[in-house]
């Protein structure tokens, strides 16, 4: 594969982000773009020996034609609706045109979370979530402070689970899982939150993962569902992405998650 730079320039370099076996044995995965480049953030949807079958691109631009990505934090969550028909899309972080990145000042604005066909890559519907802001200021390097969403996970046909992963120079990783009803307005023909701030969806804290995990917790960015188990609970897992960087760590969380009540309006 080559780097971005040495890529032809009608060529896209792969990014790949989360990925889910579908019911007829295929692969979906996203891509996370580059829009540096013009090239959107992705969705890809394969065989199963993993040959191309459909690549959609979502550029989010604003009212004036421009893309609204921020280069590396296009499609981070993906869930595969239970028919296995559509799929949620979650970005890590806001549009341009929505508002600011979370920082320890602020949450900033709200990252969409788009309904797709599996048919045609069409957006059917579109909610807002609201991430919380970074935990822990960073003093030396405030511009590196991030909060978003690195996976989603259905929880049921009303509800997601949403995983936001925080780092901060000089505190390390955080990560905490929400649950969230999908019952929140449309936002699909809204070109900018900074204009018309959205009803975002409720979210119900499930966990803090830096106190389930002894020890320092490193870049959580994936979760799947694991077996139901005899009491009730279902299994849950997480993995963390080291980056190929020596100081960071590979983890798997293996928990039990227990059905919670509906998320109120």
């Amino acid at each position: 594969m080559l780097p971005r730079h040495a890529a032809p320039a009608t060529q896209p370099v792969p990014d790949p982000e989360a990925i889910r076996l579908l019911p007829d044995g295929g692969l979906l995965w996203t891509d996370e773009g580059d829009p540096g480049r013009g090239f959107g953030t992705s969705l890809v949807r394969t065989d199963a020996t993993g040959r191309q079958i459909a690549r959609w691109f979502y550029a989010f631009k604003d009212k004036d034609g421009r893309p609204g990505l921020r280069s590396n934090f296009g499609f981070e969550g993906l869930a595969v609706t239970p028919d296995g028909q559509q799929a949620w899309l979650a970005l890590e972080a806001p549009l341009r045109q929505d508002g600011p990145r979370a920082s320890a000042a602020t949450a900033g604005a709200p990252v969409r979370i788009s309904l797709v066909s599996l048919d045609d890559g069409r957006l059917l519907r579109q909610i807002a979530y609201q991430p919380d802001a970074v935990p822990a200021a960073s003093w030396a390097l405030p511009q590196r402070e991030v909060n978003g969403i690195s996976e989603i996970l259905p929880d049921g046909p009303d509800h997601l689970l949403v995983l936001e992963r925080s780092y901060s120079p000089g505190h390390g990783f955080g990560a905490r899982l929400y649950r969230i009803g999908l019952q929140a307005p449309d936002t699909l023909a809204m070109d900018s939150f900074m204009r018309n701030p959205p009803q975002v969806a409720a979210k119900q804290l499930i966990a803090d993962l830096s106190t389930v995990q002894r020890g320092r917790l490193d870049n959580m960015e994936a979760m799947s569902w694991g077996p139901p188990l005899p009491d009730g609970t279902r299994v849950l897992v997480f993995a963390s992405d080291d980056n190929f960087n020596p100081a960071q760590a590979n983890q798997i969380l293996v928990t039990a998650y227990r059905p919670s009540t509906p998320c109120a309006p």
